[in-house]
């Protein structure tokens, strides 16, 4: 049961001959959602309510990264290619951690609002 609700979290997912009914089989596992997926087995929502808000998340981080992508690039147009690859790689961390306390303090006040 734990590990189809992994399966259907997208945490893992069935290789060739998994399955079957022996037990045995081989599986994928998305490492970075790993602990995360785990970590959700013992939380008191349903699968649907997991789900929905996977979508959730998945929709509204690819519009962010979409919307910040366009406004850093009007920024890095007119420098090198070696430029632009440096600035990518030291803004990610920092935008990552932009997104996640906003995200917390969003969170924050509509717990309160509760």
């Amino acid at each position: 049961e734990d590990v189809e609700r992994l399966v259907a979290m997208g945490v893992v997912e069935a290789g060739d001959g998994a399955g079957g009914g022996d037990g045995g089989g081989e599986f994928r596992v998305d490492l970075g959602l790993l602990r995360l997926g785990v970590g959700l087995l013992d939380v008191p929502l349903s699968q649907e309510a997991i789900l929905a808000a996977r979508k959730v998340l998945i929709e509204h981080s690819r519009a962010v990264a979409h919307e910040l992508s366009q406004l850093f690039r009007g920024e890095v147009s007119e420098r090198a290619a070696r430029d632009v690859r440096s600035l990518s790689a030291s803004m990610q961390p920092v935008v990552v951690q932009a997104l996640l306390t906003t995200f917390q303090r969003s969170l924050r006040e509509e717990l309160r609002g509760w």
